[in-house]
């Protein structure tokens, strides 16, 4: 029995729900698949060449200061630091692109160690420094040379 102040409106159209559900979902998933695929590109290419260097050395500086020194290609120039601060310890990564000079005589097959200091945005403190020195003696100690004999290139943290 239906009272007087109760209106009878027939069966609930649900269809128009559905249809802004099935839209909402293929646009989500567009927009999910645009964000996965672009990644860390950017539009002025930056980042496109981009390797990383091989470390041979990370030391504390200061409390918040770190040297590294890596070895590469004479071809390639370093780029910037990325910085992953953990609670028990630092892991560091240099990226390097193409850049150097090539006197046309090979001078890109010749490996050129460089010193670079790296001001992080919070202090060292007890934290292990990663990646560890390399075991091989004479690249080691002519690391430590470099990153204690005098000043080193500052290099900018990534972003």
């Amino acid at each position: 029995m239906i009272e007087d102040d109760e209106e009878d409106t027939g069966p609930v159209r649900l269809w128009p729900a559905a249809v802004a559900l099935a839209v909402a979902t293929v646009l989500a998933v567009g927009v999910a698949a645009a964000v996965l695929s672009g990644g860390d590109q950017r539009g002025d290419g930056a980042q496109a060449d981009t390797q990383p260097a091989r470390i041979l050395l990370v030391a504390g500086a200061g409390s918040d200061t770190l040297r590294l020194v890596t070895v590469g290609s004479a071809c390639r120039e370093t780029a910037a630091a990325t910085a992953d601060l953990r609670a028990d310890a630092i892991a560091m990564q240099v990226l390097s692109r193409e850049g150097g000079a090539d006197d046309g005589r090979g001078s890109c097959a010749a490996q050129v160690a460089e010193c670079h200091q790296v001001t992080l945005p919070q202090a060292i403190g007890p934290r292990r420094l990663l990646p560890r020195p390399v075991a091989d003696a004479e690249l080691r100690a002519r690391a430590e040379t470099l990153a204690t004999g005098g000043p080193c290139a500052p290099l900018a943290l990534a972003g």
